[in-house]
């Protein structure tokens, strides 16, 4: 993708690997946005009504708030204890910690993105099985929702991206940014204020 420079230092010798690290912004919503289109009219051809496709987008956009802060707080804070801990914690999560501003490392490669992706659709297509075991609710719920999470997960980059390189003029935003910006550089909420495109998690769970 793009190469080094001052604003984005190298972290790989290797140059295709190092490369690989950098996305814009907007190559999130160029990959996303055809597969969410694709689930929701995969929904559609399965026969889920319209008005159950937009309620199940919007659950989706709803759950991804709530992955949004397990995947930061539990995932992307967790270093293994073990030789090779520190540094897959470094590539994951805490090179964003140190070069913060670099503007392209802020939105995750969807090559990372997929695979995120896949685990949590297997989770919920696990999920959509037991439901439909005991409830006989089929399985045609989770293309719509799964959209929606995806949606809700190009609203978080997006936000991230904006609250670190744009300038917020809108309340919602300008709170938004003093919080994330509280997580990164205040060492009394080192470990809080996980939230990003929201703080709703951090309110329930009292690490705001």
């Amino acid at each position: 993708m793009f190469a080094a420079s001052p604003d984005s230092p190298r972290i790989f010798q290797t140059e295709i690997l190092d490369r690989a690290t950098r996305m814009p912004w907007y190559a999130i919503p160029i990959f996303w946005v055809p597969v969410i289109a694709g689930l929701v009219w995969g929904g559609a051809q399965a026969g889920v009504g319209v008005g159950a496709l937009v309620l199940q987008f919007l659950l989706g956009i709803f759950v991804w708030t709530w992955v949004e802060y397990v995947l930061h707080r539990y995932v992307f804070h967790w270093t293994p204890n073990t030789s090779w801990g520190p540094r897959m914690h470094f590539f994951l999560h805490g090179v964003h910690h140190e070069l913060h501003e670099d503007p392209y490392r802020l939105v995750m490669p969807p090559a990372i993105g997929v695979i995120i992706a896949s685990v949590l659709f297997a989770v919920l297509t696990g999920g959509a099985l037991v439901a439909d075991a005991a409830l006989s609710t089929g399985l045609n719920w989770r293309w719509a929702l799964f959209g929606g999470l995806l949606f809700g997960y190009i609203g978080y980059d997006l936000t991230h991206y904006y609250i670190h390189h744009g300038r917020p003029k809108s309340r919602w935003f300008v709170s938004l940014r003093r919080h994330h910006l509280a997580h990164h550089h205040n060492p009394k909420y080192a470990e809080l204020k996980y939230g990003v495109s929201n703080t709703l998690w951090d309110h329930v769970f009292r690490t705001y």
